[in-house]
This record gives structure tokens, C-alpha cells and sequence, in this order.
């Protein structure tokens, strides 16, 4: 938004080129995505029939955006150099092998062709209420008829807008997380309609009246829409109809809850047993952080933490397996401690120094993985932790359920 803002201000006064190659660099620098911003500004040039090539401005604007996104370019030659490829994304784009990577998982989600188009218009309705899509399906059929019948280029520049949008989201995929960043282009749209019919009818007390209460009544809706969404608890009513679908990514499951107790379990600790990676380069990043963890005198600890290979894998990733990446903590799911371990199971690694274990179990079914790829090897840990007479400490989520059950034997 504010490389494309700083475009529209730079048709006038050529200072603002430096703003839009600034603003363009950093989201370049943050997400990839943000190079949407070069078809987007093809088409305002087309549209609005700007030329910047003679303006210095522009180029010396280029050279800051060069100089900004030096550590995304510079790190891609230097891989390439190194391993013969670019970075995830751009291996992906150009379809270059990577043997680490045969299996790239954000990309397998979003499909094929059909399934992102078809995937468009699912998340769509799922992050939006039927009022505002209602509203903004309006705007665009306003739009499209001005576009056509009428050449307003503030609506062919917007409708454009939209088209690339979707052939963006083609390219990337129809996530969630993506499609939303259409609501910006259609809340101009639809401004810059109101905008036309009020110069239209402004001497109108009727449709002056008319206009404040709609749009009252619009403003009450959505706002009792994004609060039932996103800000109680648990939502009220029926999802699409009374809460935005989308408001399963933003629940909170407890995963919270359980970062914050390993956080504070692990807090000014260092491993005394440490947890390898496959990758050696993993391994020489780990050697220095536990380096610097050492010289701010953090304290000797020997754990080992095993977690339900249940929980779902995307969160286990993150909350569980980024321990052992980042800290060389060892980390492993029961199914493979017991594999291992067979019916020693803690005494096993007892022998070779183990003195604290931790076992994370799964206890709500909204932190499993879904019901077809579960397994019950962890039975056999826990059975035996409660013959034993270990009782488990409680992780419960915001709403006070009991999500996982923590051992520490």
C-alpha cells in the first residue's frame, strides 16, 4: 500500500520515486510476494500514460532498491555458488532440483491450477462477511459498467488491480493470508463509487439521509462481525453467515500456553546433552549459540524432551522441533524414543547421562492431527508413567481446556 500510494503521488512531483523504490525494496526484503508491486505499476503507467524513464528520480529511487534488497540477491548468489540452487522459493519458481527439498509441502497444499482458482473463491468467502461481499461484489459491477461504458481510468486502473491479483494468486496459491490483500483495492473501488453517486445526488437531502443511515448500519454490522470473529473467546452462530471462517487460524488451542511452559522450563538453561540435526550447517550454528548461551552464563541442564507424535505437525515444528534446531535440545516424538528404546524406554538414555525427561502428550482433539495419520505408540510411555506414579501437569488454552498433559520424570 504504501509503495503503490507513493507511486500515485510520484505522477506529480518525482520525489516521491524515492518513497515507492524504498517502500517496494522493504516488502521485497519481508515477502516475495511484494513483487506484485512491478505488474501493478506497469498497468498504472499504462493506464494514467506516465513515463518515468527520463526522471532521475526514478533511477536514483532503482539504485536504492537495488542497495536495500542486497541481502536477499547477495544471499541468492552465494547459495547458488555454494550449492548449485537458489533459495527455496526461487529453486521452486525455476525448477531447479534440490535433493533436501523433494519435498516442499506449502507448495503441494495449494494445488494445481484448477484447485487455486477453485481455492480463490473458497477463501474468499471464508474471510468475509455476506455484507461486505455483497458490497464489494456492487462496487465491482459499478466499476466494471464505468470501466467499459464510460473509459473512467480510476476504475480500469482498479478493476486491473483485481485481474492481477488473481493471476497472482494463481501463481502463489489462494491461501487465506493471501486473498485478504484484495480488501484494500475493494474498499477504493467501492469509496470511489459512494464517492461518484454523492457528487451525483449531493443536493439530495433523501439520498444524503439515505447514505448516513446505510452506511451506519454497514459500520455496525461488520464491526459486531469482526468481534464475533475474532475478538470473543469462541464465536457465536454460524461460520460464514455469523463469524469468518477464517477465525480457525486465529484460535487459540493452547499451542500458546505450551511454548510459554517450555520457555519458562528452559529459561537461562543451556543442554548438556545435545540434540543433532541432519544438516551440518544447522549443527555450526547451534555450536555458536550454545557458545554465547555458556558466556552469559547460562546453567548446565540434561533433558530430553519426547512430545506425542499426534500433535499436529505443522505446530510441532515450531513450538517443539525449533528447541532442538535453534538450542540442540533433544528433541523427539515418542514413536521414535520408543523405537529406539524398546522396553528400557527412559532407562536407555539414563545409561548415557539423560537426567530430566519431559513428555508432552496431546489431550484436545483440536491439537491431534487429523484422525487418519495418528498412531497409539505413545500408550505404551504413558502407561507406564502412571504405574510409575508420575502426574502430569495440565496445559490448558484460553478458554481454560485442557489441551496437553505435561510428565517430567
Amino acid at each position: 500500500l504504501a509503495s503503490l500510494y507513493a507511486l500515485i503521488l510520484a505522477k506529480d512531483d518525482a520525489r516521491w520515486w524515492y518513497g515507492f523504490w524504498i517502500a517496494f525494496g522493504l516488502g521485497v526484503l519481508t515477502k516475495l510476494t511484494a513483487l506484485v508491486i512491478l505488474p501493478l505499476a506497469v498497468l498504472f503507467f499504462i493506464v494514467y500514460r506516465v513515463s518515468p524513464f527520463a526522471v532521475k528520480a526514478f533511477w536514483r529511487g532503482g539504485a536504492l532498491f537495488i542497495l536495500i534488497t542486497a541481502p536477499w540477491w547477495l544471499y541468492n548468489i552465494m547459495l547458488y555458488r555454494a550449492r548449485g540452487h537458489f533459495d527455496f522459493q526461487l529453486s521452486a519458481l525455476f525448477g531447479q532440483p534440490v535433493p533436501e527439498w523433494t519435498v516442499r509441502l506449502g507448495r503441494q497444499m495449494v494445488g494445481g491450477l484448477g484447485d487455486r482458482l477453485e481455492n480463490f473463491f473458497h477463501a474468499w468467502q471464508r474471510s468475509s462477511s455476506l455484507v461486505w461481499n455483497g458490497a464489494a461484489l456492487a462496487g465491482v459491477c459499478v466499476g466494471a459498467y464505468a470501466a467499459i461504458f464510460k473509459r473512467a481510468r480510476k476504475f480500469v486502473f482498479l478493476l486491473g488491480v483485481l485481474v492481477i491479483w488473481l493471476g497472482w494468486f494463481l501463481i502463489i496459491g489462494s491461501t487465506y493470508r493471501f486473498v485478504v490483500m484484495m480488501a484494500p483495492t475493494l474498499a477504493l473501488l467501492l469509496a470511489v463509487v459512494i464517492d461518484g453517486t454523492y457528487m451525483t445526488y449531493r443536493t439530495n437531502m433523501a439520498y444524503r439521509v439515505g447514505m448516513i443511515v446505510v452506511g451506519m448500519v454497514f459500520f455496525l454490522l461488520e464491526a459486531a462481525y469482526a468481534a464475533n470473529s475474532f475478538l470473543l473467546p469462541r464465536p457465536y452462530g454460524r461460520p460464514i453467515i455469523h463469524y469468518a471462517f477464517v477465525n480457525e487460524e486465529t484460535q487459540n488451542l493452547g499451542f500458546n500456553q505450551l511454548g510459554k511452559y517450555l520457555e519458562g522450563r528452559l529459561a537461562g538453561k543451556v543442554t548438556a546433552a545435545v540434540g543433532r540435526p541432519a544438516y551440518q550447517f544447522m549443527v555450526d550454528l547451534q555450536n555458536k549459540r550454545l557458545a554465547k548461551k555458556k558466556q552469559a552464563g547460562a546453567e548446565p541442564l540434561s533433558l530430553f524432551i519426547i512430545y506425542d507424535q499426534n500433535i499436529n505437525f505443522i505446530a510441532g515444528l515450531w513450538y517443539l522441533q525449533r528447541h532442538l534446531v535453534y538450542d540442540a535440545w533433544p528433541v523427539m516424538k515418542d514413536e521414535k524414543f520408543l523405537a529406539i528404546t524398546g522396553a528400557e524406554l527412559d532407562e536407555y538414555y539414563r545409561r548415557q547421562g539423560i537426567e530430566h525427561f519431559i513428555y508432552i502428550q496431546a489431550a484436545a482433539e483440536s491439537v491431534r492431527r487429523v484422525p487418519a495419520e495418528r498412531q497409539n505408540d505413545g500408550k505404551k510411555l504413558e502407561e507406564s508413567l502412571a504405574l510409575r506414579g508420575v502426574q502430569p501437569q495440565q496445559i490448558k488454552n484460553r478458554l481454560g481446556e485442557v489441551a496437553f498433559l505435561v510428565y517430567e520424570f
